[in-house]
């Protein structure tokens, strides 16, 4: 990309020209190179658009550039680009970041060791050894610090979740004990999703976290229908662990279909 450093016109050249300054090289530059709508002129078609800017073959390369003329000297003469401004073409960023209204620059690492928090330990071991000059600092960015934040609400909205099952379901059943009994079984689910990860050596990212909330309602699921089935096999007479046996043979089969369908739906997903 070209850049453009404009010198000082009192040292750097044989001119004193304190009427041309780096704003107004900027402003003739952003005419030649990128245009200037101007005010129209009517037509009897209609109003046509006016754009004042140099043809494609008059700015083609540098030489067209520091043949530029971007002032007037004490006694008209016409003062070039090159005599005022050092051009030369360096690689620089396709684009300007900021974040909280300072320019930044972001930079990756990838590390391969044991869990995420030792490596942003290291990571902001080996960052803090940096010297930075005056006026620039670094921090982890705005999705690293997302996840922390996420992973803090995370309890939070686990503990939501079932107050609002539990509250649901003790509505719907009209009982305390049963949804109790429901939620006991809870625990149990964090079994398989703790061996699952170890097996694949997948760690507990933000998508575990959502597929832990949305097991807690395929738990709570087939409780709902186990223990609604239980109870009405005890509406017809059955002693508590008869019926107990009995729903839970009439029901295992519904209740694995269920399960195995919603892992068979989401192995594209994973």
């Amino acid at each position: 990309m070209l850049q453009i450093e404009v010198l000082s016109l009192r040292t750097q050249t044989a001119y004193y020209i304190p009427w041309i300054s780096p704003q107004s090289v900027s402003e003739t530059l952003g005419i030649v190179l990128r245009g200037r709508q101007i005010r129209g002129f009517r037509t009897p078609e209609g109003e046509v658009d006016v754009l004042v800017q140099l043809r494609p073959e008059d700015r083609e390369d540098l030489d067209d550039l520091r043949s530029m003329v971007v002032g007037a000297g004490r006694g008209g003469e016409p003062i070039l680009l090159s005599q005022i401004a050092e051009l030369r073409t360096e690689p620089v960023p396709s684009q300007i970041r900021r974040q909280e209204r300072r320019t930044s620059f972001s930079l990756w690492a990838e590390y391969r060791g044991g869990q995420r928090e030792v490596g942003k330990a290291v990571m902001t071991e080996v960052m803090d050894l940096i010297d930075f000059l005056p006026g620039y600092s670094w921090s982890y960015s705005f999705w690293t610090n997302q996840y922390d934040e996420d992973r803090s609400d995370f309890w939070w909205d686990i503990g939501l979740a079932l107050f609002m099952v539990y509250f649901v379901m003790a509505s719907l059943f009209e009982s305390l004990s049963h949804p109790f009994a429901i939620m006991i079984s809870l625990p149990f689910a964090l079994v398989g999703v703790a061996g699952f990860l170890y097996v694949t050596n997948t760690p507990f990212s933000m998508m575990a976290w959502v597929g832990s909330m949305v097991l807690i309602g395929i738990v709570v699921n087939n409780g709902i229908v186990l223990i609604d089935h239980i109870n009405n096999l005890r509406r017809k007479g059955l002693p508590r662990p008869e019926a107990i046996r009995e729903g839970c043979r009439e029901r295992f089969r519904p209740i694995i279909m269920t399960a195995t369908t919603t892992i068979v739906g989401l192995v594209p997903l994973a």
